[in-house]
């Protein structure tokens, strides 16, 4: 009986090391390859959560009327950060009930812009949000990006747009009202500060002053 113990003993021993020798080599197998790189990979976005587009985010559509975005999250109540201005008029606001961090713009009465920047938790629709190292918005969106350097901050910062209707590939700039896309805004940290979805209002520098 002593003989039989000693000898599963001794195999659990060789399966212990076996085991062991085997997780090493697929760790520095790993490490080798260089295949791994977190920093730069967009967060998933849980499924069935509201994420921001081209064309809005959640119940906010680009192209609604500015009153109707001020309540698309509390039909009850707000109304006043979007809904009384001229018709000529360049409004921006956070509607009542809204995420932290997301901001709505309207002009002419008609929501054209909706932002996510500083708290906010909201991602896009490829799973970029703010926060997120320069690198996950080339990963996300591939040879669609067009970079540019910011306009008021020295580099790294630097503006990236997508867009996926009304203008050409390649191109950050455009007049095309139809013209849907994302712009990301990154900071002198090398990571997104902001993120524009909606019409030719994403390209604003400074908002609607």
């Amino acid at each position: 009986m002593a003989g039989r113990n000693r000898a599963g003993n001794a195999a659990s021993k060789r399966a212990t090391i076996m085991f062991g020798a085997a997780l090493a080599a697929a760790l520095l197998a790993g490490c080798a390859k260089g295949t791994t790189t977190p920093t730069a990979a967009p967060t998933a976005t849980p499924t069935g959560a509201p994420t921001l587009t081209p064309e809005g985010y959640g119940p906010l559509r680009v192209g609604m009327s500015a009153e109707a975005a001020a309540r698309a999250f509390d039909p009850a109540g707000g109304g006043a950060p979007l809904g009384r201005a001229g018709d000529g008029a360049c409004v921006e606001g956070a509607p009542a009930g809204a995420p932290p961090g997301l901001r709505a713009m309207a002009e002419q009465g008609r929501l054209t812009r909706v932002t996510v920047a500083e708290g906010a938790t909201v991602r896009t629709e490829r799973g970029v949000g703010v926060g997120d190292p320069a690198e996950a918005v080339d990963a996300a969106y591939g040879a669609r990006v067009v970079t540019r350097p910011a306009k008021y901050e020295p580099r790294p910062a630097e503006t990236k747009t997508v867009w996926t209707t009304g203008a050409p590939v390649g191109r950050d700039w455009t007049d095309d009202e139809t013209a849907r896309g994302l712009r990301f805004e990154i900071g002198t940290d090398g990571r997104v500060q902001a993120i524009h979805g909606g019409g030719v209002s994403i390209q604003y520098a400074e908002g609607c002053s």
